[in-house]
């Protein structure tokens, strides 16, 4: 167990060595060459997931292994193997924070930036857990419990809408994809609609009110109905409301 966990490390290390400069180019906001921002962050997210499901694997076989008396060199061996996996964690996530900053948030880019910090909160406490004796299981459970509701209840069609908004009026986002922002829930609409008030420019207007006034997959031949309370939304019932004014 302990050659095997040894020469792992041992790649590792030769892999960040020999990739330096493609692992650690978005900490310089330096894209590699033949490569576009979007193969560049998908690329380093795949090859973390890969790499992530290996570690956690190994980590597990090797601690049903080994003796419970003779872990010393193990703790040793696991700490390096975190502390690579959370390096290229960090590698992964400078490279979707420098697609983010290049061409604005969607669902999917949330969605893998918020599994990226799981996987961190997992190997950080696997890397504690080598050096503190604490309950490691209850806390990693605790924090997936609450970054999932995080998730769930965080409004993130919203921010993702007033995320892009902003920065466009900034200018610091070249264009505003309103395509993307069409498949947002209704949550987006009130910056939307903001954005609909606030802009000159016509064309813009027009695609606006085309989105906002875009019809919810559970209209039935043009006629909004609930069957029960139990359907009501309240960010459905706030887009209706400016659909009304739009």
């Amino acid at each position: 167990v302990y050659s095997a966990l040894t020469a792992l490390n041992l790649i590792y290390a030769v892999f960040f060595l020999a990739q330096a400069g493609y692992l650690f180019s978005a900490f310089q906001d330096s894209l590699p060459q033949s490569m576009t921002y979007a193969e560049y962050a998908r690329r380093g997210f795949f090859e973390l997931c890969a790499v992530s499901g290996i570690n956690l694997a190994v980590i597990a076989a090797a601690h049903l292994i080994v003796k419970r008396d003779k872990v010393k060199i193990l703790k040793g061996e696991t700490a390096a193997l975190c502390i690579f996996t959370v390096a290229l964690i960090a590698t992964a996530m400078s490279k979707m924070a420098m697609y983010i900053d290049y061409y604005g948030l969607t669902r999917l880019r949330v969605y893998t930036s918020w599994f990226m910090i799981v996987l961190l909160l997992l190997f950080v406490i696997i890397l504690v857990r080598q050096f503190r004796s604490f309950q490691g299981t209850r806390i990693a459970a605790a924090g997936c419990i609450c970054l999932f509701l995080a998730l769930s209840y965080g409004n993130v069609d919203g921010m993702i809408a007033k995320y892009n908004i902003d920065r466009y009026q900034a200018g610091t986002l070249e264009s505003l994809d309103l395509d993307a922002m069409s498949e947002l829930s209704d949550a987006a609409v009130p910056y939307l609609y903001e954005l609909y008030r606030e802009t000159t420019d016509v064309v813009m207007k027009g695609k606006l009110r085309e989105v906002i006034l875009e019809q919810p997959y559970w209209e039935n031949n043009g006629v909004y109905y609930l069957e029960s309370f139990r359907d009501f939304n309240l960010q459905t019932f706030k887009a209706d409301q400016i659909r009304d004014i739009v």
